[in-house]
């Protein structure tokens, strides 16, 4: 289940993950990562990849 809009105001969410140590942008497959955020046109938002937790 995708938990996140996108839409017309739609941005870039960017996920990281702690077994990399790396931040990405719009991954396809957000298994991997930890948390995430976006910062929009309309604020900013957190997302957390509760399957990680």
């Amino acid at each position: 289940m995708d938990d996140f809009y996108e839409g017309l105001f739609n941005s870039d969410f960017w996920w990281y993950s702690y077994d990399t140590e790396r931040w990405s942008r719009n991954p396809s497959d957000r298994s991997q990562y930890d948390y995430g955020y976006v910062n929009g046109p309309m604020g900013g938002t957190w997302g957390i990849n509760w399957e990680k937790w």
